[in-house]
């Protein structure tokens, strides 16, 4: 899915271009909040075909995953 590869690398850039807890706090909110770009993704599953979820919701769990620990990592740079 390009389209995970393109959010992967937009909200890559924004974590490294996070200055401080405040923006990146924000930026994990934004992503991975309850109303989060990432966890929109993952509630859209329910409305897929079932090989359309097998396919996609590991490529968007690992997304997610990805994404925090690449906050957690940037917090604690911060920190």
């Amino acid at each position: 899915m390009e389209d995970l590869d393109k959010l992967e690398r937009e909200i890559t850039s924004e974590i490294d271009g996070s200055q401080d807890l405040d923006a990146l706090e924000n930026l994990r909110v934004s992503t991975l909040g309850k109303k989060g770009s990432i966890s929109l993704m993952l509630k859209s599953l329910g409305k897929m075909s079932i090989e359309e979820r097998q396919h996609n919701g590991p490529l968007i769990n690992g997304l997610k995953v990805k994404i925090n620990e690449k906050i957690q990592n940037k917090k604690a740079e911060l920190e």
